[in-house]
């Protein structure tokens, strides 16, 4: 049997055979979203380089493995991905505290556009925020992990 190394990101399909897809993350990688029409794959985690290019705990590939631009650059760790159903909002969750260059204070919650820019939209966890999920009509956005409050409003664990 011949093995084939792949760092952090894999691509299988669905017989479990290995594909070239080799984005080759070099820190763990947590979480993964696919937008709606599977031509972009939202990567997030430790890591602070794919393909040996600068991505600090985000990054976007095509389905052939090419390095978007998307670069939010997240302080720490991305835990968490969703993309609302029209595609045009990725939300994250972490310990990160800010985003984007300009360093833009976003405590472990953020949601950016597929330009990777920040947006408005801002509940301001006070813990880990571990996993989210976008509602079937994207009007509500649930939210897990151990902070105790969103916008400074009790919120143990759970938000919406």
């Amino acid at each position: 049997m011949k093995t084939i190394a792949r760092n952090r990101l894999a691509a299988l399909d669905a017989n479990a055979n290995l594909l070239a897809w080799n984005p080759n993350a070099n820190n763990i990688v947590y979480t993964l979203a696919i937008n709606g029409d599977g031509s972009i794959i939202y990567a997030g985690g430790a890591f602070t380089t794919v393909k040996t290019i600068a991505r600090n705990r985000l990054a976007a590939l095509d389905a052939n493995a090419n390095l978007l631009a998307w670069d939010p650059n997240a302080n720490n760790t991305v835990y968490a991905l969703a993309i609302s159903g029209d595609g045009n909002t990725i939300y994250t969750g972490g310990t990160f505290t800010t985003m984007t260059a300009a360093l833009t204070t976003r405590n472990r919650i953020a949601a950016l556009d597929t330009s990777a820019n920040l947006l408005a939209w801002n509940p301001n966890a006070n813990s880990l925020v571990y996993t989210i999920a976008v509602s079937a009509d994207g009007n509500t956005i649930y939210v897990g992990g151990t902070f105790s409050t969103m916008k400074t409003i009790a919120r143990n664990r759970l938000a919406a």
